[in-house]
């Protein structure tokens, strides 16, 4: 086992070492010749391309030429010309470059081309599903330029670190696009030299350079051996008894008061111990808190620790307030800003910007040919004050989700506040608008109150539609308690007297929260009303904002949870991991079964609960960022250093379960913001922890299990896949699938064949390409098709490529009228899976479409996740964007892939390949696709290539 287990380290050292070499400068990609000069202060690279491949393609109607060059990407700038752009990657940290310039060029004038604009992805749901096409719209400034574009030869373009080693981009432009000449300007060589600064000699670039690090934030207490984890949904004063404490497991006559602590994300936080003050706590004690509401966008729960021994705790700290001389004044309202917003529709693609909410009131209001549209929301104003001439201010955000070029605005909205137009505006395009306007206080009343839309078909779209995200108003409310509470700010300078009334009970806590984690219980004057309610009034001196909440002793909260918690050191681990399993303990003894299996390998192995990261990693708050900060913690202190991540749970993006689908979120993801679908699934950012790129410094896979039973499943057939594959030469089989040929999207059998072109000679391919079976009136007979697939899948491959259009469910769907048979159809989906009968012959799957690994939604399950956890049959990897791409990246990304798979060098791990797929498609691709590419599946994986 030591031998086996020393054999394993020196495997890892290897794949380090092989992900280092990939970045030397000696390294010769397709079309580029980067050579090192004698000078160890220059680098010379040499881009030579004697030619460059030129297709038409008719847009609606126009006729383009599309050109590229071979290896390379695309500048992808929508509406802009769309300009082939070559990378090469030198091992050098971007600090260390301390010029770029071109020393020769070789170049020629070509008339007489019309190039393509880069496409923008249109995304659309028809029947509840997914489907996106490639929309080619000119830029109208761009195509009417008389100068080449994009003007320059290179450019510096993205650096970063991958496992303590630096790289950065040198990016070309071998061809120039005069729009208005219809002129190119080809270069077929380049010479380019880098020069180094002079302390970072070639020998210097190799070495690790210092990491731009994120400071990995944790607990600043230190929680004691014996601590209660308390949870709270709403903000109130909260109370912990006697009772409590002893449920939760502990003896309360032990714990010395004077030690009573209590901490919230990593601040502590003063309490009040009411009953009798004794050294330790008895039956008649309890423990009084303030809590705030958790604002973030993955869960309203809040989580407070109380631990004991040691110093003395916080106390929440007393003000005499009943003292009520000297008044400046006693105020008869104050003033508050309401939030109104109801999260009842998620919105995928807009806004079209990083870190803006999609989360919308309800279904768009639709203006059309049809008419005008109207959304009205009713709301109530318990407690509001109005009298004489009040201004209230209201604030609205809309958000717009149609837009037509051809006009200069999209929406002419109205709003109504309870029949009276307030504010009319016209404005443009899927952007969020929020406007603020001021209007009658008259306008409103206490109860039924009605917000209403409007939206105006006088502008010329086809349609106008609009989504209400939220509204706030700012109104004027009385001193008066409803439901036994009250919460109110006020800023005037001086000396106020507050008086408050609406309280059925006599006793009440009024605490000052202008600093929450430290209230001031403050000492107020009682008086019973004549109808059996009770008024309370208070002084205080007001120099800067305050706030107050006011709460009977009787309507104390009592917390969503207390329990015991459980120490489980993870920053503390002595001894490091090869391998981390992070999972839900409800899944931990099922994951033992695969951690078992790789621990005889000879890796360490450690199964981590994802609540204990939590717990360490972001104060027990339920965040993904918490699962980063953990892996990057690891990554930079734990010996040996991780390299492989496999997380087991499934997870979605409704956080808040808005949607009240009921759907566990076991393992969260992260949602990244992508440019042509917005928030999108990414394990990939979960290991994207050295540097500031967003290349894997980890093999992440997942197993997107909702139960212990699909865990099982997809966990018997990895080890039996690498323990006792069918005998016979299925292994030497290869899939390749494509899609019907999509003149806006692409022609996916070349793309399959560009790909399947690259495979050794000892290996048969099989084909299933829609083209094949589409007859002379363009009908596609799709039946026959699955049908074939599936047979061909059943007898065994080693992988299975597709390429095309695809959805959460399915491969190239065939509607009705596409189909020989008149009925619709698919070529793969995930009711075809239960068709499939390759137990012992599983291929890895690569699919090179759109949303086929959308893990994340609530309500549906996606391909990747259906293959990977079907017993027996289905996939052993699976691997698949969660996003929308173009068809060109796929191709970029699939070559590198299959070009790495069967390259003949040596054993092959799934994990691995991915991540240097991922690494020499960088900067060709987009980051999108670097973000959503995922690996379905254990990332350790050995992949069954024959011997």
């Amino acid at each position: 086992m030591e031998t086996k287990f020393k054999k394993m380290r020196e495997f890892f050292k290897t794949i380090v070492f092989a992900l280092v070499l990939a970045f030397l400068p000696q390294l010769l990609q397709a079309g580029v010749n980067i050579t090192i000069s004698s000078d160890e202060d220059i680098i010379d690279i040499d881009v030579n391309y004697p030619s460059f491949k030129k297709q038409e393609v008719n847009i609606d109607g126009k006729t383009y030429d599309r050109i590229s060059l071979e290896g390379a990407g695309f500048l992808n700038k929508p509406g802009f010309p769309m300009m082939p752009k070559v990378v090469a990657l030198l091992d050098i940290s971007a600090q260390n470059i301390a010029g770029i310039e071109v020393v020769g060029s070789e170049s020629k004038t070509i008339s007489e081309f019309n190039l393509l604009p880069s496409p923008s992805k249109e995304v659309t749901v028809k029947d509840g599903k997914l489907y996106t096409r490639d929309v080619y719209s000119e830029n109208r400034e761009a195509y009417a330029s008389d100068s080449f574009f994009p003007g320059m030869l290179f450019e510096k373009g993205e650096s970063g670190i991958i496992r303590g080693e630096s790289f950065t981009q040198i990016i070309f432009y071998p061809i120039q696009f005069n729009p208005f000449s219809k002129e190119i300007r080809f270069f077929s060589k380049i010479r380019v030299r880098v020069k180094l600064r002079k302390e970072s000699s070639q020998e210097a670039s190799f070495r690790k350079v210092g990491n731009k690090k994120r400071e990995v934030q944790i607990a600043s207490f230190k929680k004691a051996k014996k601590t209660l984890k308390i949870t709270t949904t709403d903000e109130g004063i909260y109370k912990i008894t006697y009772k409590d404490i002893k449920k939760a497991g502990f003896k309360p006559t032990k714990i010395k008061t004077s030690t009573l602590k209590l901490f919230n994300k990593g601040s502590e936080c003063a309490i009040s111990i009411l009953g009798k003050k004794k050294k330790y706590l008895k039956k008649s004690n309890s423990i009084v808190f303030y809590a705030e509401k958790n604002q973030n966008e993955y869960s309203d729960e809040n989580v407070y620790w109380l631990l004991w021994g040691g110093a003395k705790g916080k106390r929440i700290a007393s003000y005499n307030g009943k003292a009520v001389n000297d008044i400046s004044s006693s105020p008869i309202f104050f003033n508050e800003t309401l939030h109104f917003e109801k999260n009842n529709k998620w919105v995928q693609t807009v806004p079209r910007e990083e870190g803006k909410d999609h989360w919308m009131w309800g279904d768009y209001i639709l203006a059309s040919s049809q008419g005008n549209g109207t959304k009205s929301v009713d709301f109530d104003l318990e407690g509001l004050y109005h009298a004489g001439s009040q201004v209230v201010t209201a604030t609205v955000a809309l958000l717009g989700v149609t837009t037509d070029s051809s006009i200069t605005t999209d929406h002419h909205t109205k709003l109504y506040l309870n029949g009276n137009l307030i504010d009319e505006f016209l404005w443009d395009g899927e952007n969020e608008k929020i406007i603020t306007t001021t209007f009658d206080a008259g306008f409103l009343s206490a109860i039924s109150n009605t917000l209403s839309v409007e939206e105006i078909s006088d502008q010329g779209a086809k349609y106008d539609a609009v989504h209400l995200n939220w509204f706030d108003l700012s109104i004027n409310k009385k001193f008066t308690a409803i439901d036994n509470t009250i919460k109110f700010s006020f800023s005037k300078t001086g000396k106020h007297k507050f008086n408050i009334d609406g309280f059925d009970k006599k006793s009440v806590f009024l605490f000052d929260i202008t600093d929450p984690r430290n209230p001031v219980k403050i000492k107020a004057n009682k008086v019973k009303n004549s109808d059996g309610t009770y008024s309370f009034s208070f002084a205080d001196t007001v120099s800067s904002d305050k706030t107050y909440f006011e709460n009977a002793k009787k309507g104390f909260r009592k917390p969503s949870t207390i329990l015991s918690d459980r120490n489980s050191n993870l920053k503390s681990t002595p001894k490091g991991a090869d391998y981390i399993i992070i999972t839900h303990k409800k899944f931990k003894k099922s994951s033992k079964a695969l951690a078992d299996y790789r621990k005889k390998e000879g890796m360490i192995v450690k199964i981590v609960d994802v609540q204990d990261i939590y717990d360490e990693f972001s104060y027990g708050l339920f965040d993904p960022q918490a699962i980063r900060d953990f892996l990057k913690f690891a990554y930079e202190n734990w010996v040996p250093k991780p390299f492989y991540v496999l997380i087991i749970g499934d997870a979605n993006f409704d956080y808040k379960d808005f949607e009240k689908s009921g759907t566990k979120n076991y393992v969260p993801t992260k949602l990244v913001y992508t440019s042509t679908f917005g928030p999108t699934p990414s394990d990939n950012w979960f290991v994207s922890v050295d540097g500031d790129d967003e290349l894997p410094d980890m093999a992440i896979g997942r197993i997107p299990a909702k139960t212990q039973e699909e865990i099982d499943n997809a966990i018997a057939k990895i080890i039996a896949y690498e323990t006792s594959p069918a005998s016979g030469n299925w292994n030497q089989n290869v899939i390749f699938v494509a899609d019907k040929y999509d003149s806006s999207a692409g022609n996916f059998t070349e793309t399959s064949n560009q790909i399947a072109s690259l495979l050794p000679i000892t290996y048969t391919i099989s084909k299933v390409y829609l083209d094949d079976y589409t007859n002379s009136n363009n009908k596609v007979d799709i039946e026959t098709a699955q049908s074939d697939l599936i047979d061909e899948i059943n007898k065994g491959a080693i992988m299975c490529n597709f390429v095309g259009h695809g959805s959460l469910e399915e491969w190239a769907a065939v509607r009705e009228s596409e189909s020989a048979s008149g009925k619709n159809g698919t070529l793969f989906s995930v009711k075809t899976i239960l068709s499939l009968s390759n137990s012992d012959k599983l291929p890895l799957i690569l699919t090179l479409d759109c949303f086929n690994g959308f893990f994340a939604s609530p309500d549906t399950e996606c391909l990747a996740e259906e293959m990977i956890t079907v017993k027996d049959n289905g996939a052993v990897s699976f691997i698949a964007p969660s996003g929308a791409g173009y068809n060109w990246e796929s191709e970029i990304f699939g070559k590198e892939f299959v070009e790495l798979l069967f390259d003949g060098n040596g054993e092959k791990v799934a994990g691995v390949i991915f991540n240097e797929a991922k690494k020499n498609s960088y900067g060709k691709i987009s980051v999108d696709n670097i973000n959503d590419i995922l690996l379905f599946g254990d990332p350790a994986t050995k992949l069954n290539l024959p011997k």
